[in-house]
């Protein structure tokens, strides 16, 4: 049986003759440059193990719902109303870091705590609220939180899985 790092460097040396064959070919002239570019992002990303993983369903579907059960955390908002707001993005952690971060289109960043009144959940979602409340949302291009992941805490023992995405 070929292990799983096998499998990635076995995709990697393809990538990499798909690479050498599409420079040594007179075809694809015109669109070859962005072949080439396509190819390395496709070996960067095998280099990296990356693992990004969108939950993608109908308004109010529970996705976010199903997420919490993944991290075994209520930390996104879910209510009666449509109320993910923008992209949320959940990496994968050994630990809970205690914040939400609200990256801005501009670049800036807000990082949203737990306070005396809220936990970190609640906090994420009364500034989802606002955010949606005063038009801000167009202004954001997403929400990062760093967590373990459920599904993945016994896959992560093999060390092919480096990094794991999920997309709300």
């Amino acid at each position: 049986m070929i292990q799983t790092k096998d499998r990635f460097q076995i995709a990697i040396d393809n990538v990499t003759e798909l690479e050498t064959i599409l420079n040594a070919e007179q075809v694809f002239k015109e669109n070859k440059k962005e072949y080439l570019e396509n190819l390395a992002v496709l070996k960067k990303k095998l280099s990296d193990q990356e693992y990004s993983v969108a939950i993608i369903a109908a308004m109010k579907a529970g996705k976010s719902t199903l997420i919490n059960a993944f991290l075994g955390n209520d930390i996104l908002p879910n209510e009666s109303d449509a109320c993910t707001a923008s992209i949320t993005e959940i990496k994968h952690a050994p630990t809970f870091i205690e914040k939400v971060r609200k990256i801005y289109k501009n670049g800036s960043v807000i990082d949203i705590f737990a306070t005396e009144e809220f936990d970190l959940g609640e906090a994420f979602h009364e500034d989802v609220k606002k955010s949606r409340n005063s038009n801000e949302i167009d202004k954001i291009l997403k929400y990062e939180i760093n967590s373990p992941i459920i599904a993945v805490n016994d896959l992560n023992s093999d060390s092919s899985i480096q990094k794991f995405l999920l997309v709300d």
